[in-house]
């Protein structure tokens, strides 16, 4: 699945899944992140409201989808706790 599918699939009753703690590496094409001692690129178009990095240099929370979490590979990274509902997010 590409990023073009993944920005189709911006579904607002989506599950979302927050990450904590994630350090805005670089800007270009694509911003890259880190979290838990992993990078990855991460589509403008992907992130979700309640996402607090901006700029590279910024720490803090990156929102995603699930589907998009599970693209980046990322899930499994969260280890056993609940992903919040979109509601609980605002």
């Amino acid at each position: 699945m590409g990023a073009d599918m993944l920005l189709c699939m911006n579904d607002p009753g989506a599950e979302l899944v927050a990450l904590e703690n994630v350090l805005y590496i670089s800007n270009g094409l694509v911003p890259i992140c880190e979290y838990k001692s992993r990078r990855f690129g991460v589509p403008f178009g992907v992130l979700e409201p309640g996402s607090t990095i901006h700029a590279p240099g910024d720490r803090g929370k990156l929102v995603l989808s699930r589907a998009v979490a599970e693209w980046l590979q990322l899930v499994e990274l969260l280890g056993p706790a609940r992903a919040p509902t979109r509601s609980a997010l605002s």
